[in-house]
């Protein structure tokens, strides 16, 4: 063989040898990046766990206020029921006395009814007031939380497009 030709494919082999180095370069930047997403794929993983975790947080949050209303419903008809029951009995003991303070006790008794009726009605406004409110908060961290997840994949999907 002659020296132009062993030139020749001494030129080919080292630019063989500077492509394959190239390449070789690019792979280990691409594992790289690689390695880098499955981390984030990972820190993701573990965000949405912490966010499941919270809803499911936030659903048992909102069963025992829904308990608690229903306990304390029952616990002020317990107690209306009971007011009732006492109303009637002085009903009961108005026929044995006399007109005049019939009609009175008639009277007090029907002004303790209607306030009764008006302690009810105003307690359970409140209490829904209160659920109302509570379950408003709760829907607002579950949004606040969905956008948070919204504007780290949009993030995500420019690190990936850069």
């Amino acid at each position: 063989m002659n020296e132009e030709k062993l030139d020749l494919i001494l030129n080919v082999v080292t630019d063989i040898q500077g492509r394959v180095n190239k390449l070789e370069n690019e792979f280990t930047g691409f594992k790289g990046e690689f390695a880098d997403l499955k981390g984030e794929f990972t820190g993701f993983k573990g965000e949405f766990a912490d966010l499941k975790g919270e809803f499911t947080g936030f659903k048992g949050e909102f069963a025992d206020l829904k308990n608690e209303f229903k306990d304390f419903k029952k616990q002020v008809g317990q107690a209306l029921i009971s007011l009732n029951h006492r109303v009637d009995m002085l009903e009961k003991q108005v026929f044995s006395i006399g007109v005049e303070l019939k009609e009175e006790i008639r009277r007090e008794t029907g002004d303790i009814r209607h306030d009764i009726t008006r302690l009810e009605n105003k307690i359970m406004l409140e209490q829904a007031e209160k659920l109302e409110d509570r379950s408003e908060k709760l829907k607002q961290e579950v949004k606040v939380r969905e956008l948070e997840s919204r504007i780290t994949k949009i993030e995500e999907k420019l690190r990936l497009a850069a």
